[in-house]
């Protein structure tokens, strides 16, 4: 797909394509949020940008959110955007959280896994995260989202699991899914 971006409209269903590792749906705006790679997407370099689009018109809305490092996760949860990115100075993923509207940065903490999938909960009150320590250890794990402080923690031998690829909660907070790679 390169760095082209195309929309189109069929039937009530608006598609959207482009070099993007992530697409959400801010339903409480009718928008929607995609990471864009700066760079060469093909190699991973260049920083990541937050794109928002109006989901009636596909325009693009002006959006305060800063420059992402290359691969950055991203969730959704009311007024706030998560942002998840690898520090390869500290080895240590950051977390960010961001008021939506003005690209305040609200809260951040640091982790010890390098993530690969996260998802805010309904309540906004739990962060959930599937990642790798080590490079070897595989977890799927849980953070309070007001402090970061990690709730719980399950870890998997790598023939059982290879990673956690998405992470999705039932629409009443009480249940949840993972895949893995």
């Amino acid at each position: 797909l390169g760095q082209t971006t195309h929309t189109t409209k069929l039937h009530d269903t608006i598609t959207f394509s482009s070099a993007s590792p992530q697409l959400l749906f801010d339903s409480k705006r009718n928008r929607i949020v995609t990471t864009r790679r700066t760079g060469d997407w093909r190699k991973f370099d260049g920083p990541d940008a937050i794109e928002v689009r109006d989901a009636e018109t596909m325009e693009l809305v002006p959006s305060p959110i800063p420059t992402l490092h290359a691969g950055a996760k991203i969730a959704l949860a009311s007024d706030f955007l998560l942002i998840v990115s690898w520090d390869a100075k500290t080895e240590q993923s950051v977390f960010q959280v961001i008021r939506f509207e003005t690209g305040e940065v609200m809260r951040a903490w640091n982790s010890p896994f390098r993530i690969s999938a996260c998802e805010v909960s309904p309540s906004a009150d739990l962060v959930v995260c599937g990642g790798a320590i080590e490079g070897q250890r595989k977890a799927l794990f849980a953070m309070d989202f007001l402090t970061g402080k990690q709730v719980w923690l399950t870890e998997y031998a790598e023939r059982e699991f290879h990673g956690v690829r998405d992470i999705a909660f039932s629409p009443d907070g009480k249940s949840l899914v993972a895949c893995n790679w």
